[in-house]
């Protein structure tokens, strides 16, 4: 109903905006409350929205096996294509590819009995994930340009400039960043702001890798402008400023 989905969405805006800020224990300590205390705390549905969301985090801190923890918590509680998706990340992200492969599986299942476009974006999402863990570089970006074409959400284009990297086209996974920098209204009405910031970091480190000096210390810097406020031992934040320093000759 109407006031369940106000609860969805405050609680993911929130988290994902504490992330855009570069607060990324803010983030996992407002979900950590909602899930002990929240105003739907006794629900089996909203303890696994929040429990994915938490995953989400972790996964976006690399801390792979505490996301795999959460989301399998979130999926025994409530299965959703969005979550059978980010399970099967973490999945991958833990080398666990024979249980990927069958989430894969499960989700194409699901997806094959709907029209919805978001649900066959998860498979789509989910299966290029597994061909770039794999080293199937073509096969993944190929992949991601199908869905782009039906589903061009910044997350997709977030995933195809990852596979255009992995596959040696910088030129193009540049583009991509760039297009998610210029549409940063749009990283809000999508539910992933904290797209706009990484979109910086990683092409920082694309002009990083190629001996762009101005291109990454630029980059870093816009990076690190944007999560200022953010917990300064973040690894990103910490990498960024260490690469500033180097690069400028300052360390």
């Amino acid at each position: 109903d109407e006031k369940n989905i106000y609860y969805f969405r405050k609680n993911e805006y929130k988290a994902y905006h504490f992330l855009y800020l570069g607060k990324e224990e803010a983030a996992i300590e407002h979900m950590e409350n909602e899930i002990r205390s929240g105003d739907f705390a006794t629900q089996a549905w909203a303890v696994a929205f929040n429990r994915r969301i938490l995953g989400i985090l972790y996964l976006h801190r690399n801390e792979d096996r505490i996301a795999l923890e959460q989301l399998q918590q979130a999926m025994e509680l409530w299965e959703s294509p969005e979550t059978m998706r980010y399970l099967g990340k973490a999945y991958i992200e833990n080398q666990m590819y024979k249980e990927a492969l069958s989430m894969i599986d499960s989700l194409e299942q699901v997806a094959s009995t709907t029209e919805t476009y978001p649900t066959k974006a998860n498979y789509h999402l989910l299966e290029a994930e597994y061909l770039l863990s794999q080293g199937s570089y073509d096969k993944a970006t190929k992949q991601l340009r199908k869905v782009k074409d039906y589903f061009d959400v910044l997350e997709v284009r977030e995933a195809l400039a990852r596979a255009l990297v992995a596959q040696g086209d910088d030129d193009e996974a540049i583009e991509e960043y760039l297009y998610i920098i210029s549409n940063q209204c749009a990283t809000f009405f999508e539910l992933s702001p904290l797209l706009w910031p990484l979109a910086h970091y990683r092409v920082a480190e694309i002009y990083d890798r190629t001996g762009d000096v101005t291109g990454a210390v630029d980059y870093y810097n816009r990076f690190l402008d944007a999560q200022k406020n953010g917990d300064p031992k973040t690894w990103r934040i910490v990498k960024a400023r260490e690469r500033v320093a180097s690069l400028s000759g300052d360390d």
